[in-house]
């Protein structure tokens, strides 16, 4: 038997990453929208990301 470690991390094809940013809307307040903008667009040009087929 084999073990698979998958550690969470960005996944932009998966459902999670749609119901996300749902679920975040209008959490981030005014003073730290400017802050939030830059961390997202960070995560927007990851190469590194998870997908479903690394849970297999």
């Amino acid at each position: 038997m084999r073990a698979k470690l998958v550690e969470p991390g960005y996944g932009p094809t998966t459902r999670f990453t749609a119901n996300g940013q749902q679920r975040m809307q209008g959490l981030v307040t005014e003073p730290y929208a400017h802050y939030a903008q830059g961390v997202f667009a960070r995560f927007a040009g990851a190469r590194s990301t998870t997908t479903p087929a690394d849970a297999l």
